[in-house]
């Protein structure tokens, strides 16, 4: 479902650039926000994949680069540590939505 939606939202980006309806800036711009929906649709069908794999926990990660800056709800979602994995809020459901730089580690063990 989510990836039927990019695929209509990606056609009509590509209808804009080919009738120059968008300057490069504008361009570079809306690119970016597909990037980073496309992250986030990526740790969403992950998760998918991993409860029916059976995996028992998840814990999310902080990039640990100093450039990137982390979201509060991030930070305190890191902090719990290993957590089961259907408590798990998935990447681009949080304050930063796809902008956030975390990633999720798992686990098979419950915590």
């Amino acid at each position: 479902r989510q990836l039927k939606a990019q695929h209509t939202f990606l056609d009509g980006f590509t209808a804009a650039l080919n009738a120059h309806q968008m300057t490069p800036e504008q361009a570079r711009a809306r690119a970016a926000l597909y990037m980073d929906s496309a992250r986030g649709t990526f740790y969403a069908a992950e998760k998918r994949r991993m409860v029916a794999d059976g995996v028992g926990s998840a814990r999310r990660v902080l990039s640990g680069k100093a450039k990137d800056v982390h979201c509060q709800a991030c930070v305190r979602e890191a902090r719990k540590g290993w957590i089961k994995l259907t408590e798990l809020i998935p990447i681009g459901r949080l304050e930063c939505l796809s902008h956030g730089m975390c990633s999720v580690q798992y686990k098979d063990e419950a915590p």
